[in-house]
């Protein structure tokens, strides 16, 4: 997550550990790692939304990110769900 999402959300309090991150042809940073329940409230088409997701570990990324993106998703969360990706559209489906 971007510093400014981690600022945004209300975490449960200080991070559990701090981790060294570091992109393709740059060195590794210290970051802070929280925990976190991600999740993304599927419509089954009954009206009543159902949450589904798990308890992450969130980094945050380090400087500099990417100026366009806030959240980088990783396989331990997008592997929960089947998408599908039309255009600039992703439908997220309960695996």
């Amino acid at each position: 997550m971007s510093a400014r999402v981690i600022n945004a959300v209300e975490f449960p309090g200080n991070p559990v550990e701090y981790l060294d991150v570091g992109g393709i042809g740059s060195s590794a940073q210290s970051t802070p790692a929280f925990w976190l329940w991600l999740g993304i409230e599927l419509d089954p088409g009954n009206g009543q939304a159902i949450p589904h997701g798990r308890q992450l570990s969130v980094w945050q990324l380090p400087p500099p990110a990417p100026p366009n993106f806030d959240v980088l998703l990783g396989m331990d969360f997008l592997s929960l769900f089947e998408l599908v990706l039309n255009d600039r559209t992703c439908t997220f489906t309960q695996n």
